[in-house]
């Protein structure tokens, strides 16, 4: 079997995480890695603002980490990117993308002639009025690709898949599923007892928020509140007390969105309704519903660069002044009174999905959470969401990857096992 290596990056707006590599048989073989810090002002809500910049420092960790591939992935995510969860009827492959390129526009609020679009069908389902599937639809701002384009062209490199970070999650969870042209999400090897597994990836900026049942990915949304709150919140509470006790670094992990937008190659099972060169790999975005009660909790339109800077705080900009996750103890009983305000008040928006889940999900209610990204390093946070949401919380490791399959590191670095939570989404997309 040909062993074919890519080179995934993820591109987050503090940290970018490249990990070169493929898969052999049942096993991901990780050659090498690197975390190097994003140049600032380089990107913002996934969009590249200067390519010339990001071209410079990729090539230098290429360099210093003897990374010589030829193929990229890129994770893309952003707010302006929009998945919808529509219910057609059973239809052939050919007719099933007819259905949609005619219909699509319904299903978004903005015009997708400057949008790359295509779709996914996920599940059969069979009801009194026949059988229908569901299908995943997704729209990417076509500049927004481009950037990304334009970034592999001025590295020399080729473009294999551009691909998102939730669809990057499902892959490194149930990588059966995405192998050997299997791209069916019926024909899951994983049958999980667990009804409803919640999985965040907590970035400095954003929350992703990623619910699986059963190994289907049902449910994706990004709360735009990350580490970066809780620094700021700690800083402020260290200054008003005249003091300078918190020593921070900067901690960062990727934005989940939906699915593979991307592919250089043409794909063998999903239909790219543009004549572009994309494939959608995994479902994401639970069924958009119009109640008047979630309008606000879930808006059907993207956010722009300023509507999402606006919802955002002041970024720490002093490197003496910065916060590390690793420096936050919630176990520590002078610490945990000072923060838990700023801990509770995201973890009750991140409620508002949960219940926005639970009541749509037939019964399949969330029965565990898994943490991953930068900020789930901090000390402690399993234990506190455990005890607020009264839900089984853990990690997510390489342990959790279901199936006969293994992933194994053949570098020389010593702290892989450590970076495995800013590593999740560049690993899960070399699972192909």
């Amino acid at each position: 079997m040909l062993f074919r290596k890519f080179i995934s990056i993820d591109i987050g707006s503090k940290k970018t995480k490249i990990v070169y590599g493929g898969v052999r048989k049942n096993t991901l073989e990780i050659i090498e890695y690197a975390i190097i810090d994003t140049p600032r002002n380089s990107i913002m809500d996934g969009k590249i603002l200067d390519f010339q910049v990001l071209n410079e420092v990729l090539k230098s960790a290429f360099k210093e980490n003897n990374i010589k591939g030829r193929h990229l992935l890129f994770i893309i995510t952003g707010t302006a990117i929009i998945t919808r969860e529509v219910q057609i009827p059973d239809s052939s492959d050919e007719e099933l993308a007819k259905i949609l390129q005619f219909e699509a526009q319904q299903y978004f609020p903005v015009d997708l002639d400057s949008y790359i679009m295509d779709y996914r069908p996920l599940e059969k389902s069979t009801t009194p009025d026949g059988v229908f599937v569901k299908v995943q639809l997704i729209a990417v701002p076509q500049r927004q690709v481009d950037e990304y384009v334009k970034l592999a062209d001025s590295l020399k490199k080729e473009i294999t898949t551009i691909d998102i970070s939730a669809n990057c999650l499902n892959r490194f969870l149930y990588p059966e599923s995405f192998l050997n042209d299997n791209s069916s999400q019926d024909q899951n090897p994983a049958e999980k007892s667990d009804p409803g597994i919640a999985v965040l990836d907590i970035g400095y900026e954003t929350i992703g928020v990623s619910v699986f049942s059963k190994g289907i990915l049902k449910f994706q949304r990004n709360l735009l509140n990350g580490f970066e709150d809780l620094a700021n919140y700690l800083k402020n509470a260290g200054q008003s007390k005249g003091s300078s006790m918190f020593n921070l670094a900067d901690y960062t992990g990727p934005v989940s969105t939906a699915g593979e937008i991307y592919q250089k190659t043409e794909p063998s099972s999903d239909k790219d309704l543009t004549g572009k060169k994309l494939n959608t790999q995994s479902p994401e975005a639970e069924k958009e519903e119009t109640e008047s009660d979630d309008s606000n909790l879930f808006p059907d339109y993207p956010m722009s660069h300023s509507e999402a800077a606006a919802t955002k705080s002041t970024y720490i900009k002093d490197s003496e002044n910065t916060i590390e996750a690793t420096d936050i103890d919630l176990e520590n009983p002078d610490m945990q009174p000072i923060l838990a305000p700023a801990i509770n008040s995201i973890l009750a928006d991140l409620q508002r999905f949960f219940d926005f889940y639970n009541t749509r999900s037939g019964g399949n209610k969330i029965s565990k959470i898994l943490l991953y990204g930068g900020g789930s390093k901090l000390k402690g946070l399993e234990k506190y969401i455990e005890q607020y949401y009264g839900i089984e919380t853990s990690y997510l490791t390489f342990k959790n990857v279901n199936g006969p399959f293994n992933i194994v590191y053949k570098g020389k670095k010593t702290d892989f096992k450590e970076c495995c939570p800013l590593l999740i989404n560049a690993v899960g997309a070399l699972i192909r």
